[in-house]
């Protein structure tokens, strides 16, 4: 009996590898038309005082992606090999940074409430302005319940979508224990601030710290922030608001046996009304105003 053998053909490997090479050079064609977009900065400083200079820049993106835009001041560009191939755009952008911030506020007494403000420099630092307290408070102000002790304090501004940063600390040394003693019969139990609440720019305004009880100890001393025109360390302040916003006024009042805070926000407008005047176009479709 003859065997017979039979000869089987192995598979075509090269067009297995053929097909193989296609799809990556596809995929990797699609990741290249569809990469991601990064957000950058884009401002020049142009001297002393946190000025800075407009610029125009001329953006491309890639093809199959978004036109390039602008979010948060800064500009989403593409990252594939095919950038340029796409919609052009054309942005200019201009704003006044941040060069500093100061915390203004007591640096000591006995227990209780204290109130701190962030000043920051320029004042007319182009809004909007961001603010990190070291205990998480997110506000121009901050107000703690201290207990005998040292504190640091920081807080962290920012402004053009962080492209500023400042920060600054304050050291605070609460001393002594709170409530009545012999020496100290009457503490503190509470403050307020009165004054007006809605004022323009340049204007001044007079505020005033009222305690309760009326017969609590003397001597009460009177803390400010952000520091007044004048009137610091009496219960009488005056205030001159350079820029328009909400703007805080704050006063912590201590004697021998506590020490207590209080804030409010005043709504500063801007003196004579718009500073630049307001035009009225008319539209009409299919037509185009430049």
């Amino acid at each position: 009996m003859k065997a017979i053998l039979r000869y089987t053909k192995p598979p075509h490997r090269p067009a297995l590898f053929g097909v193989a090479g296609a799809l990556f050079a596809t995929l990797l064609l699609i990741g290249i038309v569809a990469a991601a977009g990064e957000s950058l900065p884009r401002f020049v400083i142009a001297g002393a005082g946190g000025q800075t200079a407009a610029g125009n820049y001329r953006l491309l993106s890639a093809v199959g992606q978004p036109a390039a835009g602008t979010v948060q001041n800064g500009t989403k560009l593409c990252s594939g090999f095919v950038c340029g191939q796409g919609v052009s755009t054309t942005n200019t952008i201009s704003g006044t940074l941040l060069a500093a911030v100061t915390i203004n506020g007591p640096t000591g007494g006995p227990p209780g409430s204290y109130f701190f403000t962030a000043v920051i420099s320029p004042a007319n630092a182009t809004p909007p302005i961001t603010y990190l307290w070291d205990n998480g408070d997110g506000a121009v102000f901050s107000s703690r319940t201290l207990v005998s002790g040292t504190y640091r304090l920081v807080v962290t501004a920012t402004n053009i979508a962080a492209s500023a940063v400042v920060t600054d600390d304050l050291v605070v040394t609460v001393t002594g224990e709170s409530g009545p003693s012999a020496s100290c019969p009457n503490p503190l139990a509470g403050v307020t601030v009165s004054g007006p609440l809605t004022v323009t720019t340049g204007s001044t305004a007079a505020y005033a710290a009222t305690i309760t009880p009326t017969g609590a100890t003397t001597p009460i001393t009177y803390t400010w922030s952000p520091s007044p025109a004048s009137g610091q360390g009496t219960p009488n302040a005056t205030y001159s608001f350079p820029v328009s916003g909400g703007q805080p006024v704050a006063v912590t009042a201590q004697n021998c046996g506590a020490s207590r805070g209080a804030e409010v926000t005043v709504n500063v407008s801007p003196s004579g009304g718009p500073s630049t005047p307001r035009y009225f176009i008319p539209y009409a479709p299919d037509q185009e105003t430049t």
